[in-house]
């Protein structure tokens, strides 16, 4: 009997799932849109759009941030209904969570010790390149539509100074910022704007889809979240909402200065991430390094590491392909999912 593998990552705005081969080859990746804090219903619907296009007979790892929504009362509940809606759509028989100690069947888990598998989905990435980089140094910065992760890698040991996300935060190795969902006050009090440093109105009027957008880098794959406005996604659209966050319009002003606006927010936050950064290298050992690239917003990353002066590739570079897997989404764009699956894989060969 043929085995596939899938990981699931279930996050607080977006589902991900990567299935495997038995032989390890990526057969499909897939990304939906779930604004989890609108009610279980979502999550229910975004599992049966992915279950329904999977092969018989996998294997399932799971792995979750989205216990931290305010739909809940605490991270406890979320994760007790998150594990609960998963299993009301796939067998627990055939479902392992990850967790600070491993992978546990989903029949054995008790959800009392929550703490040991909430918004860890970046452990099992920092894992994984543990055991693909056994004799390198590497720094993996995840930039997703929400958040960016900083995930240090020695020889194979990952030298994750955090547990959990409170910690995460203390040393900077989760910073909450992306290249989607980010409200742009959050970005910076003020931009430059004709010569004068504007301050920003403090309004969910943009988000930095916009600015990408406006710079056109954004992928269109990637662009799942309703603008600030609930308006079009258009370069034009993008801009009429950077223009409010000045307290104008977007015909107040050229299509080039309106430009070079979106141009100053990709540097301060390029400029953030830089010195971010250099706060994990410093504590790194002084050699030969990599940079990899994962999550929706890695086209920023190439930049970064010229920057830093040190090599860049790009976390997709780990997994081969079948000839069937097509897509838009990378496993890049999903690599604790894409990590899941592989470790599963290895777990249970």
């Amino acid at each position: 009997m043929i085995h596939y593998y899938v990981g699931w990552d279930l996050g607080g705005a977006h589902i991900k799932a990567v299935v495997l081969q038995a032989e390890g080859k990526v057969v499909s990746v897939f990304q939906q849109y779930c604004p989890l804090w609108q009610g279980m219903a979502v999550l229910s619907k975004s599992l049966k759009a992915i279950h329904r296009q999977l092969p018989e007979n996998c294997f399932h790892g799971l792995t979750m941030t989205g216990e931290m929504v305010d739909l809940f009362e605490s991270r406890q509940e979320g994760v007790r209904a998150l594990l609960n809606s998963f299993t009301q759509i796939i067998p627990s028989r055939n479902t392992f969570v990850y967790s600070t100690q491993g992978f546990i069947p989903l029949s054995n888990f008790d959800p009392k010790n929550y703490h040991q598998t909430a918004s860890q989905n970046w452990r099992i990435t920092a894992h994984f390149l543990g055991q693909c980089q056994k004799n390198d140094v590497i720094l993996c910065i995840d930039i997703g539509s929400t958040t960016t992760d900083f995930l240090p890698v020695v020889k194979g040991d990952f030298k994750c100074l955090g547990e959990d996300d409170h910690d995460r935060l203390k040393t900077g190795e989760l910073v909450y910022a992306g290249v989607v969902r980010t409200p742009l006050m959050v970005l910076s009090d003020c931009l430059p704007f004709r010569g004068q440093q504007i301050p920003l109105m403090a309004e969910y009027f943009a988000n930095m889809a916009d600015v990408y957008r406006v710079l056109q880098v954004l992928p269109i794959h990637a662009d799942l979240t309703p603008t600030a406005d609930g308006k079009a996604k258009t370069r034009l659209a993008s801009i009429q909402r950077l223009a409010r966050m000045l307290g104008l319009d977007a015909a107040c002003a050229s299509e080039r200065e309106w430009q070079m606006l979106a141009m100053a927010c990709r540097e301060i936050q390029l400029q953030q991430l830089t010195y971010t950064c250099l706060r994990h290298l410093s504590r790194l050992p002084a050699e030969q390094m990599t940079l990899v690239g994962a999550g929706v917003g890695r086209f920023l990353l190439p930049e970064l590491a010229r920057r830093l002066e040190i090599d860049y590739q790009d976390f997709a570079v780990y997994f081969q392909f079948s000839e069937t897997c097509h897509g838009d989404f990378s496993v890049a764009d999903c690599a604790p999912a894409a990590a899941l699956a592989w470790m599963l894989r290895d777990f249970l060969r």
